[in-house]
């Protein structure tokens, strides 16, 4: 059952901000979130108009998040990403390289 969004972490705006303007993709294309946790980065940038990856191999993590309807999770992990070559416009990670086990 997903939760509240007070019950995890808020995407800072700044970040949010920042990772669009490097991103520099128009609405609606897809972007890879590897190692999404509770998709608190994939929600902010579907409320702007992108669709979202979220790749997080924790069951726990998946659970946890707050259901969107421009966001599909994927389990899997960072080394072994399930999805298909060409499949996204861009790629993000926040907060999740610590937990590579082989960057």
């Amino acid at each position: 059952m997903a939760k509240s969004t007070r019950s995890s972490r808020l995407p800072d705006l700044r970040i949010v901000n920042s990772l669009i303007d490097l991103l520099n993709l128009p609405k609606k294309s897809i972007i890879a979130d590897i190692g999404a946790g509770t998709r608190g980065y994939s929600r902010a940038l579907a409320q702007l108009g992108y669709s979202v990856y979220a790749v997080e191999p924790s069951s726990v993590m998946r659970s946890q998040s707050v259901e969107h309807t421009q966001v599909k999770y994927f389990a899997g992990y960072a080394e072994d990403i399930p999805l298909a070559s060409a499949s996204v416009d861009g790629v993000i990670c926040i907060l999740a390289m610590h937990h590579f086990s082989d960057i």
